[in-house]
């Protein structure tokens, strides 16, 4: 349900799953509050838009740490028009030391999902400009857009870094811009959001409009 319908309890609904196995109570306090918000919520469906698509748009996110084994948390909500039909929310399995590295691993793990759904929509005969990430990490953006190489790091991760800057600046498959954190809809499925800026982001991944939510 959180993956086809209601993608704004897709991280809760994830989280809860890895207790299966040894819950406590605090989860279970935590389960009864994902019922409650969709009790009280059980009219906001998906809402599927036909208005004019101009480009697949791609909202990549990253949480650093924030598993207990330290870990980090990416998160993508792609958008075509105001739909939003593809999102993903999952634990990273390799390890970084700051934002900026967990951002990069989000972007090269996830941005190929873009670059599928802008050649499924072409395949069926729809003009796009070229796909277009938002990121709220602006090293990260920098990383990305330049070989040099500015800071030590670890093989793996130039790896990453060469991948995206050959998809963005060589073969200029994808754009990359900046947005500012609370406007990062992909914020609410990588950490926990709280209060109005929930609702901002639920509605829009929900295809609707915040005043309506």
């Amino acid at each position: 349900m959180a993956k086809r319908v209601r993608g704004d309890v897709l991280l809760p609904v994830l989280w809860l799953s890895t207790k299966v196995k040894s819950p406590t109570t605090s989860d279970e306090d935590k389960l009864k509050r994902v019922i409650g918000y969709l009790k009280r919520t059980r009219n906001k469906c998906k809402v599927i838009s036909i208005n004019k698509i101009e480009r697949v748009e791609m909202f990549i996110d990253a949480s650093f740490a924030s598993h207990e084994d330290g870990a980090g948390h990416s998160a993508l909500v792609t958008f075509v028009g105001t739909t939003a039909p593809i999102l993903k929310s999952s634990k990273q399995k390799i390890g970084t030391r700051n934002s900026t590295e967990a951002e990069l691993v989000a972007l090269s793990n996830l941005y190929l999902v873009e670059l599928w759904l802008h050649a499924f929509l072409k395949s069926l005969g729809i003009a796009l400009k070229t796909p277009v990430i938002y990121q709220d990490n602006k090293s990260t953006i920098s990383l990305v857009q330049s070989l040099l190489n500015k800071k030590p790091r670890s093989r793996h991760l130039n790896a990453r870094r060469r991948v995206m800057y050959d998809a963005i600046m060589v073969n200029k498959n994808v754009d990359i811009a900046y947005l500012p954190t609370n406007e990062m809809t992909a914020d609410v499925l990588s950490k926990p959001v709280c209060g109005a800026l929930f609702f901002k982001f639920a509605a829009s991944i929900q295809g609707m409009p915040y005043t309506q939510f």
